[in-house]
């Protein structure tokens, strides 16, 4: 047979191949992945010269002795010769002969494991379907400040009683902001004390005004966990309204000892055994993580309702990120990003840590002032592009930016979430503590924080090899024959058709991979790039200059409606996820997307099915008793290591331990819940006699920095991973923690000591 020459984008074969109708609607070579721009063409690739040609005996080879595509002797049978582009044949290292026993091992280990979490996962599903979905008895009762009402608890040692109650409240997430002086008071008492014996009391606003009035609002479900030592002798739980009319509740309680900690810490391993290790997908980690400890609440008489799992879910956070993906899908399109990021790979002139130092200063402002999970879906665009045209690593600088937005969201009341939850709890406000008291308490040392992160990048990134050896053009072909064989990896392999397609796809990648050895060979470095910048010019400039107008404007009134939201609360009923979702609909509607397919392929899925099991699986643990428990803990080592003679030191000690703890668990668990749980342990050490201010800034350092420790510690480090995935770049969980734990403990060492000089050395308090 003749030898053939052949470029990319062309099967060797007749002008019949299949190759040719690959590409999709967004001209992105990937089915499957979409890359913020699209594909080497082939006449940029022409520069490189011809590639080598296929000979008769390379053609004849297929791909034998892969039991995943088809037996051996049946492939000649499933795919047409004249589809074959010469794969190489197997090497005597894969015969069995050459298989050492760890191979052997860690083959059957890939057999068992689908095996393994299929038999755990019907485990869980049988355990969750053998309680009722509201076990227990629920009670109708009458409370008011005369009719205070007394249930019995049974007579065994327990650590917690867990209270839900249904009536006229404010629902938790407006607790906050009741402007009712009205409450239901929940307490723990002993019987031969009911008048002064409380040991442990929480309390609900109610909203009605009057027994009449209280038909007309809504019912209310709550839950409040209290904690109880197993010596204090508690028998009763007891409810008060503080009305002086009565009013009509429904009441279930559960007793509960640590055995559910336990449970709950062993599910928290064993998710992250998962992530860390990547034996699933991490989304299939949360799921399996969520199906376990709901088996687990279960077990414990304490099922949720379908309604109630649904309701955990944070779906203002999935909103804000599907509206936001599909604003910058649309937007890319215009070619902004690849215009933007050619135009920096010009200025930068070969200084590569110049431009790192501009990402991650402009990353951490941005983050200040703008919720740091809309500042990386905004930047990862950009930043891919940026180092696909300066031939840059995009991973360790997506990992970089992601840091650093971490940080500079500490510095406000608005940049990242747990600060969010802590300028806006009432008890808190009460204590004079507002917006403008951030700024002015963290901004100094998250700047501080910002120059000691930078040098431990620097240090961290020395050995790390940012810039490829290969031209940008070559990269960008390695990149894709990457993202072709995840393709083929993630098909099935049942039908006799699907496995021809999962070797049409293998012959692909070798076809592709062959073309990167023969660029090498026929190009020098130099040249190459060169000839890739002249290349660029004319291919990267604005592609539609009118869906960049109409891009810009929703843009800018959307990120406008981000900033004004907090200030115009009250009149301006509409959150950041409501926001980015009209303003997705509005450009959707002012481009006049014709593929809507297409823009619902950019949207991230992944990253929001890991969200969504991520966010049952912490208020499943938080149900179990592990955020309380924390808390505790917390509590107690400072009341039991702190001195009660010297106010400052007692201080100094609680402002460490709170730090601390706040950073290493935010580090693994997520932040919201811990932060609402620490929030009654920093008013009970304030009513002990330590001053409240310095502990809500060591909160919310603590729980803001620590989110860099780990790949799922913040949600931004989630949003960056997903993206980077889908651009063909994952961020597998130890590249990310080698880098992440390090600062997260510098960064923290470094508030820690600024705290200790604020707020205890010249501390005149």
């Amino acid at each position: 047979m003749a030898s053939q020459r052949y470029n990319v984008s062309r099967s060797p074969s007749s002008a019949s191949s299949p190759y040719q109708s690959y590409r999709s609607l967004s001209d992105t070579d990937s089915p499957i992945f979409c890359s913020p721009r699209s594909s080497p063409d082939a006449e940029v690739m022409e520069n490189y010269g011809t590639f080598a040609t296929a000979t008769d005996n390379e053609e004849e080879q297929l791909v034998t002795q892969e039991n995943h595509f088809a037996r051996a002797d049946s492939t000649t049978s499933l795919v047409p010769a004249s589809l074959a582009i010469g794969l190489p044949a197997a090497t005597s290292s894969n015969s069995p002969a050459s298989v050492s026993f760890w191979g052997h091992l860690r083959s059957s280990g890939r057999k068992v494991k689908p095996w393994v979490l299929f038999f755990l996962a019907v485990a869980f599903i049988v355990l969750l379907s053998i309680s009722e979905v509201e076990p227990g008895k629920r009670r109708l009762l009458c409370v008011s400040v005369d009719t205070p009402q007394y249930l019995a608890l049974k007579n065994e040692t327990y650590s917690y009683v867990t209270v839900e109650v249904q009536g006229p409240f404010a629902s938790e997430d407006k607790e906050n902001f009741a402007l009712s002086t009205q409450n239901l008071s929940i307490s723990l008492v002993s019987m031969a004390t009911k008048a002064s014996g409380v040991l442990a009391q929480k309390n609900i606003s109610i909203m009605c005004t009057s027994t009449q009035g209280e038909k007309n609002d809504p019912v209310v479900s709550r839950t409040v966990r209290l904690h109880c030592e197993e010596d204090d002798n508690i028998t009763h739980v007891v409810l008060t309204a503080t009305t002086s009319y009565p009013i009509a509740i429904s009441v279930m309680y559960f007793e509960e000892r640590n055995v559910e900690v336990v449970f709950a810490s062993v599910i928290l391993v064993g998710v992250y055994i998962l992530i860390i290790f990547e034996f699933v997908h991490r989304a299939t980690a949360a799921m399996l993580g969520a199906l376990a400890s709901l088996a687990t609440l279960s077990i414990m008489d304490k099922r949720p309702s379908l309604d109630t799992i649904i309701s955990w879910i944070e779906w203002k956070t999935l909103v804000l990120l599907f509206g936001m993906m599909i604003l910058v899908a649309i937007f890319a399109k215009s070619g902004f990003f690849d215009y933007v990021a050619l135009k920096a790979y010009k200025l930068s002139r070969g200084h590569v840590w110049g431009l790192i130092t501009l990402l991650c200063a402009s990353t951490a402002f941005i983050s200040a002032v703008l919720d740091n999970v809309t500042v990386i879906l905004l930047l990862t665009p950009v930043t891919v592009t940026l180092c696909q045209v300066l031939n840059l690593n995009p991973t360790y600088i997506l990992i970089a930016e992601v840091i650093f937005s971490n940080i500079g969201g500490t510095a406000t009341a608005i940049g990242d979430p747990p600060n969010v939850i802590l300028v806006s709890n009432k008890d808190l406000i009460s204590h004079g503590i507002h917006f403008v008291d951030f700024l002015k308490h963290l901004a100094g040392g998250i700047l501080v924080c910002v120059l000691v992160a930078y040098v431990v990048l620097r240090l961290l990134y020395r050995k790390v090899k940012i810039v490829s050896d290969d031209p940008p053009i070559i990269e960008e072909i390695k990149r894709e024959a990457e993202i072709w064989k995840r393709t083929a990896d993630r098909l099935p392999q049942i039908s006799a058709e699907e496995k021809t397609v999962k070797l049409l796809l293998m012959q692909r990648v070798m076809l592709l991979q062959n073309n990167v050895r023969n660029m090498k060979r026929n190009s020098s470095r130099q040249g190459a790039f060169q000839r890739s910048l002249s290349a660029l010019e004319k291919k990267y400039v604005i592609r539609d200059k009118a869906l960049l107008f109409k891009s810009l404007l929703v843009i800018i009134l959307v990120v406008g409606a981000f900033f004004a939201e907090p200030a115009f609360k009250k009149s301006f009923h509409l959150d950041v996820g409501w926001i980015a979702v009209l303003g997705a609909i509005l450009l959707i509607l002012l481009a006049d997307v014709a593929h809507f397919e297409e823009i619902m392929e950019k949207v991230e899925w992944t990253t929001l099915v890991f969200f969504s099991g991520l966010f049952i699986l912490m208020e499943s643990l938080n149900e179990l008793g592990l955020m309380d428990f924390l808390g505790d803990i917390t509590s107690s080592s400072i009341e039991r290591l702190a001195p009660s003679d010297d106010p400052k030191t007692k201080r100094g000690i609680a402002i460490i331990i709170i730090l601390w703890v706040s950073a290493l668990v935010s580090a693994f668990i997520d932040n919201i819940p811990f932060t609402t749980a620490m929030i009654p342990v920093i008013l009970k050490l304030n009513a002990n006699g330590i001053k409240l201010e310095p502990l809500v800034w060591a909160l919310a350092m603590g729980s803001c920095l620590g989110g860099n420790g780990t790949l799922i510690g913040a949600s931004a480090n989630v949003v960056c991973s997903g993206l980077s995935e889908q651009y063909g770049y994952p961020i597998s969980f130890s590249t990310f923690f080698k880098i992440g734990f390090l600062i997260m403990l510098a960064t923290t060492t470094t508030a820690m000591v600024y705290l200790l000089i604020i707020e205890v050395l010249i501390s005149n308090e």
